[in-house]
């Protein structure tokens, strides 16, 4: 028989094993939730590192705290232990009452903090919360596609899913999520070259829907509301749009550029991309900012428009921007890598991008400047490359000159050429992905591995 006295003693044992041991499902189920998702982050949340990876949040909503240390995340419920939580530092697995945990799904585990050994998918899929057991089911989610920068929440805490614009990672959730997004507005005028001054206008078939405008290339935002009479155009603009509606998510942005009696006779490459992300200290791709961030990989949503040289609007999509190049990147007028992907709405661009060869989808391309030609001619490289083309039996980069607005602005002259990688190899020779060993400077595996290559190296 138990005396009276001895259950004060218990009930705070129980307390701290719950928090130190992951537990069955029957005692946190209703705690531990996956409580947040973002599977498109464009530019909604930056790790550490000025990445806009896919993130997770886990939340802890009982009233004591969780020690997750053991437990197992997962993209692939068939295949529960596909991330195991370490064990060996409980204050960075101890999730308190009423506390949330970020995990970054970006497959990178070198970095400090939880980044998860998988992303997430774009189209959509499951996620699962297991136990230490690896068999007990904790929580799951099965989820769609999402636009950019939405996320995918409980609303509130631990209660319904809904689409949320303003994401919270690490943060209580927003206090009212939505089912769907506003329909886009509508521009009185295409994309093209105009010979004079006009007035764009912009208009929703829902008088009550609010409409949104920037012109410097940014996301536009609450703070600069059209107001019904029209966006004068005096010189060369781009103008991107969204529309807002009670109860619903904005719309898609939609983003035009207008040349106003400019004298270009190239092709032209129109990019609009948040100045942030080109310019800002901490995100900013195109300075040196705080981490010689031109030098780094970072990738950036834009949209991109391209026009032939007699003004003609041939192919508009969102894509994602980066700096290309290697000692080139020091150079004020860099090399930029546009890329498709799923994410932003398009895994190719689907255009003829160099007449002299006969593709029509390409993954990708370069606005190269002309790397240590740049202070010359901007002609060498190419002309290099095409004196092999029709003569020799060994692979070439086509080229094309064309002039880049960015944001609207002029940016000069830019080599348009197709980009050494994978795409390059499937494009050009048909092969598939995961047929072929693609290294780069000494051995360094970008797909597939280097054993054919050491091998070689051996024989010779």
């Amino acid at each position: 028989m138990f005396a009276a006295s001895a259950f004060p003693k218990a009930i705070p044992l129980l307390a701290l094993l719950a928090g130190c041991f992951s537990l069955p499902r029957s005692l946190f189920a209703e705690r531990l939730v996956i409580n947040e998702l973002m599977s498109n982050n464009q530019s909604c949340c930056a790790d550490r590192y000025g990445q806009f990876d896919d993130w997770i949040e886990l939340h802890n909503a009982g009233g004591r705290a969780v020690n997750i240390g053991g437990m197992f995340i997962t993209d692939d419920l068939a295949d529960p232990g596909a991330f195991r939580f370490p064990t060996d530092d409980r204050r960075a697995t101890t999730i308190p009452a009423g506390g949330y945990l970020l995990l970054w799904a970006d497959g990178d585990q070198d970095q400090p903090g939880f980044h998860l050994n998988f992303g997430l998918s774009v189209n959509g899929e499951q996620l699962g919360l297991f136990a230490s057991d690896g068999a007990t089911l904790v929580d799951s989610v099965t989820f769609g596609p999402l636009r950019p920068d939405v996320s995918w929440a409980r609303v509130p805490d631990g209660e319904a899913w809904f689409l949320v614009d303003e994401p919270s990672p690490g943060r209580k959730n927003a206090a009212q999520g939505k089912r769907d997004h506003s329909q886009a507005p509508a521009f009185s005028h295409e994309s093209g070259r105009y010979g004079h001054p006009f007035t764009v206008t912009l208009s929703h078939p829902d008088p009550e829907t609010r409409i949104y405008f920037s012109t410097d290339g940014s996301i536009p935002t609450g703070k600069r509301r059209y107001g019904g009479i029209g966006v004068r155009v005096e010189t060369t603009t781009v103008l991107r749009s969204v529309a807002v509606a009670e109860g619903l998510l904005p719309s898609d942005v939609v983003t035009r550029t207008y040349f106003v009696d400019d004298e270009v006779s190239l092709p032209i490459v129109s990019l609009a991309v948040d100045p942030e992300h080109l310019w800002s200290d901490r995100l900013g791709i195109y300075v040196k900012g705080d981490r010689r961030n031109f030098t780094r990989d970072w990738e950036r949503p834009a949209h991109i428009e391209f026009f032939d040289a007699a003004g003609g609007l041939e192919f508009s999509q969102d894509v994602g921007v980066q700096i290309h190049g290697g000692w080139s990147r020091n150079q004020p007028q860099k090399s930029i890598a546009v890329r498709a992907r799923r994410g932003y709405g398009g895994e190719a661009i689907y255009y003829p991008l160099f007449p002299d060869k006969p593709l029509s989808r390409y993954k990708g391309f370069v606005l190269r400047n002309s790397g240590n030609d740049w202070t010359y001619t901007l002609l060498r490289d190419a002309i290099m490359q095409a004196l092999v083309k029709d003569r020799m039996d060994i692979d070439y980069q086509a080229h094309r000159p064309a002039v880049l607005f960015l944001n609207g602005r002029y940016w000069g002259i830019h080599n348009m050429r197709e980009r050494i990688s994978v795409d390059y190899v499937t494009d050009n020779h048909g092969f598939e992905p995961d047929e072929i060993d693609y290294l780069v400077n000494n051995s360094e595996v970008r797909t597939g591995d280097a054993g054919h290559y050491r091998s070689f190296l051996r024989f010779l």
